[in-house]
């Protein structure tokens, strides 16, 4: 079991490494990212619907649903703060409305049933295999 020291370094060391990398980073109209480009490919008409992505890092898959989906209410969050600084930098860049929010994946700040779709394209690799399990029913819940 994480402390909750451990959680807090984690945190700190993906927002530097967000730091790092973003470095100026532009924002894309188009998905680059394989697991972005198959989920995209696979999703149903989300027009109207009320959408989560979960473990959104700076925001670029959420940013390319609200354009691609202007109907639909797009909230997408990240345990990194700076993340989510980010993505709404981006956004706000690209006239695009998403409602990012610092948020733990295990330990979501919503109430259940408040999204019609909720996913996450690369949280697995991140979160505990025991709470993972845990999430995906949840995740179930939400729809």
């Amino acid at each position: 079991m994480r402390s909750k020291d451990h959680e807090v370094k984690l945190v700190e060391e993906y927002s530097l490494w967000h730091g790092r990398v973003s470095g100026g980073e532009a924002v894309s109209t188009s998905l680059r990212e394989p697991w972005h480009l198959t989920v995209a490919r696979l999703l149903p008409d989300l027009h109207g619907q009320r959408i989560l992505e979960i473990g959104c890092g700076r925001g670029d898959f959420a940013i390319h649903l609200a354009n691609q989906y202007p109907g639909a209410r797009i909230s997408a969050v990240d345990f990194s703060p700076a993340a989510i600084e980010l993505a709404r930098s981006k956004a706000a860049r690209s006239g695009t409305i998403v409602d990012f929010a610092a948020d733990n994946a295990e330990s979501l700040s919503f109430e259940n049933c408040s999204f019609d779709f909720a996913w996450s394209t690369s949280l697995s690799r991140f979160v505990w295999q025991r709470k993972f399990i845990g999430f995906c029913g949840r995740e179930e819940n939400l729809s």
